[in-house]
């Protein structure tokens, strides 16, 4: 599991760590919507550490999930190719519950979701 202390504070609102979900390792952040203390941070760690668990451990089932809120102008097949490009989370101001941002793509960013509560509240296509 993760610990703390692999946190590095990058800015006032910003954190950088390291993550494996299923094989691959991650760069990424956790961002903070207004400067965050060093308290405030120890005070979310347990909520960042539950949404990081439950990640790992949906990563094999999370695309079923987004796969049935998916918009209608996606093709379900080129989805289903994609894969994990990056994921972060933010919390917003005043929440002490944070949103994983999901991008998936795989020569750049198909689509990014927003998870929040293991709940999913939004699916953006990058029209790019």
């Amino acid at each position: 599991m993760i610990a703390i202390n692999d946190f590095n504070r990058i800015g006032e609102n910003l954190f950088r760590f390291i993550y494996n979900l299923g094989e691959i390792t991650y760069s990424s952040v956790v961002s903070f919507k207004e400067s965050c203390t060093d308290a405030h941070f120890n005070s979310v760690f347990p909520l960042i550490q539950d949404n990081l668990l439950w990640l790992e451990q949906s990563v094999d089932t999370l695309m079923d999930l987004i796969e049935e809120k998916l918009p209608e102008n996606v093709d379900v097949n080129e989805f289903k190719q994609l894969y994990i490009v990056s994921f972060s989370l933010n919390f917003e101001e005043n929440s002490d519950v944070p949103i994983i941002q999901i991008a998936y793509g795989d020569d750049g960013v198909y689509l990014t979701v927003g998870i929040k509560e293991q709940q999913i509240l939004l699916i953006t296509l990058n029209e790019e």
